[in-house]
């Protein structure tokens, strides 16, 4: 079925690209968020691991839509770990050994990376008439910058 949403064909498929860059992006964010909230250690474990799992589980509806976004725009969305890794502006968490600060930093440097990639996403999205996809990456990135907030409030008390 044609899809006739009054947005260019090639325009259509170039924001789905970027939505499925963002997608990619978001889910490694999401696993590594996941792995940080298992290993865990140290003294402020219980405070770490809780939010380790608030911010993985508003990741998980986040990446939902994303690929729904995708969807709408009747292109596949990305759904492999292949294809995650080849398309993620980020790299997988370091395995083993992380200390409760350097996990803070890897987390507050890849929401930045979203944040950074939502506004050049959302801006491009504009420019090809996509208001809708405009306004969405707007809305993440209120969200990413409310996590990266936290994660620097947190790595900026005396003790981390």
């Amino acid at each position: 079925m044609t899809i006739d949403i009054g947005i260019p064909e090639s325009a259509r498929i170039a924001v789905a690209e970027k939505l499925n860059v963002f997608l990619a992006t978001s889910y490694m964010v999401r696993v590594k968020t996941q792995n940080f909230h298992w290993n865990v250690e140290g003294p402020h474990f219980p405070m770490l691991h809780s939010m380790f799992e608030d911010q993985y589980d508003t990741l998980s509806g986040s990446i939902d839509e994303v690929a729904e976004r995708v969807r709408m725009l009747g292109e596949r969305s990305v759904g492999s770990m292949q294809e995650f890794i080849k398309h993620s502006l980020v790299e997988e968490a370091t395995v083993g050994g992380l200390t409760e600060h350097a996990m803070l930093t890897q987390l507050h440097h890849d929401h930045e990376v979203l944040i950074k990639s939502a506004r050049e996403f959302a801006e491009f999205a504009g420019a090809q008439g996509d208001v809708g996809n405009e306004d969405f990456f707007t809305s993440r990135i209120q969200m990413h910058e409310k996590v990266a907030w936290m994660l620097r409030a947190t790595l900026n008390a005396k003790n981390m």
